[in-house]
């Protein structure tokens, strides 16, 4: 019977040996699957982070190139706002020039006519024609 409990206690240990060994290797797999995880997540967050930071440089590139344009933009409408206001004020100022004008020539018309009606009376009294139904001498 000794014999047999020397079998088993010899058994025991031996699972007891295996079972404890086997339960390090599991924790010490467990542990290295847990850095490996931790390190590929580290390292995916650092390359996201990367990205983001690349995309955010590109982002402020591209804003500020959008930022010049605009400006170059509204200098441009600036200029042309000036430009399309001298033009009014000019065609304004020529459009009064061509109202004086009218003016001017329309007085120089009444006085023509004028003038010309007195010169035709003249006419006709030096020829001895009627005037206004009279015979003039």
């Amino acid at each position: 019977m000794n014999q047999y409990v020397a079998m088993i206690i010899t058994a025991l240990i031996t699972g007891f040996v295996t079972w404890a060994g086997t339960k390090k290797n599991f924790k010490v797999a467990l542990k290295e699957q847990d850095e490996q995880i931790r390190s590929n997540t580290t390292t995916e967050w650092k390359e996201l982070y990367e990205a983001q930071i690349k995309e955010k440089n590109e982002l402020k590139k591209e804003y500020k190139a959008t930022r010049v344009t605009l400006e170059e933009v509204k200098s441009k409408q600036f200029e042309m706002e000036m430009k399309l206001m001298k033009m009014e004020t000019d065609r304004e100022e020529e459009k009064e020039g061509y109202r004086i004008q009218i003016e001017q020539l329309t007085e120089e018309n009444e006085e023509l006519k004028e003038e010309n009606t007195v010169l035709r009376e003249e006419n006709a009294l030096l020829k001895g024609v009627k005037v206004n139904g009279k015979f003039n001498e």
